[in-house]
């Protein structure tokens, strides 16, 4: 089946949210399963180390750039050629469009045809006598801002990014950390679904969870921001870090085989900290609980994919998250800050039924010294989980940060 998104129909959309396709152009990306955000990062010198991160509200002393001046925007340009993909008709009923508040329409029969003129949704149309399973983009919807500024503060290390507008709550839906140039989502408070039942033990039983606000960078931190750290540490005598063992598969690859609290460190330089196991879960599976980033049902990548197969950051655009966040599924295994327990979330639930908040793990692990680590479950699946030793530099563990909002 062919189908279009006419112009007719993009004209009367007011407003919507820039996203990736192929890592070439922004607007929606409609995928056989997937859809999306994106960003650069880079490498220039650095003066002297931030403050440890606050609070989005709190004010911190300038830190020092270790990536190279970017333009997110001219990352993300509109164009209109067409952009062409086959899709089987077994992966038909998963496709699936995106708004802006995170919400997904599922793009089965009942909706074609349908026209959606509500804010940040795109209306879609299914030409009559077309069959086939080739499916064209046929334009793509301007760079427009939603929702308005807030009076919100970022912490000096960061700055908002108001071509990707704004969530309801006022809160740029995008923001860059100064010190790496890293893109970072906003990811909205709220309660999401958490762990599987009937998967395996260690991530049952699946519950509700409430985590506050806060920003997670789209996709892992990269080789050559982790080496300019360790450069600029040692260039002012203080102990840096061992080199990541990932070091010679190329500066834009996914850093891995780096300590837990060289990761910890990383981060705390550029003004971010870890994600707690459930942040890191929200971001991936959205408030819905999916079970991939493009929702359900199996994986369309555009080209042959492995489990532990690491690519450069944002390769697959069918790895998005909701919240326009890379590589979740796929790619490196991610360090989390919570110790690791195989019973972990029966720990979290509380005997009045209480929905956990903010919930930062158990207060020590099994076995000793391990922490959660996130990505490449079995089938691509975000529920994932296990642990690895903070004390061993583990080839398949990379990391991205998070920097969190004034909790209310």
């Amino acid at each position: 089946m062919r189908m279009f998104i006419q112009q007719s129909f993009l004209n009367s959309v007011q407003k919507v949210t820039p996203l990736i396709l192929f890592g070439i152009i922004s607007g929606l990306l409609v995928l056989p399963v997937g859809c999306g955000g994106g960003g650069d990062e880079g490498v220039s010198s650095a003066p002297a180390p931030p403050a440890p991160p606050k609070p989005a509200s709190a004010v911190a002393p300038p830190a020092p750039a270790i990536g190279r001046e970017g333009n997110p925007a001219q990352n993300n340009k509109v164009t209109n050629k067409p952009v062409e993909l086959d899709v089987s008709e077994e992966d038909q009923s998963n496709l699936f469009v995106a708004n802006t508040s995170g919400n997904f329409m599922q793009l089965d029969g009942s909706l074609f045809n349908q026209k959606y003129d509500q804010r940040n949704q795109l209306a879609f149309a299914n030409p009559p006598g077309v069959t086939g399973n080739h499916f064209t983009i046929a334009a793509q919807p301007q760079n427009v801002v939603s929702g308005q500024r807030g009076a919100f503060n970022l912490p000096p290390n960061f700055k908002e990014l108001p071509e990707f507008g704004y969530d309801a709550t006022g809160w740029p839906l995008r923001i860059q950390c100064n010190v790496d140039q890293s893109v970072m989502a906003y990811i909205p408070e709220g309660v999401f679904i958490q762990g599987k039942n009937g998967a395996d033990p260690k991530v049952g039983p699946e519950h509700p969870a409430f985590v506050s606000a806060y920003y997670m960078d789209i996709h892992e931190v990269t080789n050559e921001n982790f080496s300019k750290y360790r450069e600029y540490l040692s260039g002012i005598g203080e102990r840096s870090p061992q080199s990541a063992l990932s070091e010679g598969s190329g500066p834009t690859m996914p850093v891995s085989g780096v300590l837990w609290r060289d990761a910890s460190a990383y981060l705390e330089f550029t003004g971010k900290q870890l994600p707690t196991e459930s942040e890191w879960e929200k971001a991936a599976r959205g408030a819905g609980g999916f079970d991939h980033p493009w929702g359900f049902g199996r994986a369309a990548w555009q080209k042959p994919r492995e489990l532990m197969q690491i690519s450069t950051p944002m390769t697959y655009p069918a790895d998005k998250s909701p919240y326009g966040v890379f590589d979740m599924a796929g790619n490196v295994k991610e360090w989390c800050a919570d110790w690791y327990a195989p019973n972990a979330y029966q720990l979290a639930l509380s005997t009045d039924g209480s929905v956990p908040r903010n919930w930062e793990g158990p207060k020590s692990s099994e076995p000793k010294s391990t922490h959660v680590i996130k990505g490449n479950g079995e089938n691509w699946t975000l529920w994932h989980r296990e642990g690895a030793s903070m004390t061993d530099r583990d080839p398949q563990v990379g990391f991205r940060g998070v920097l969190r909002l004034p909790r209310q």
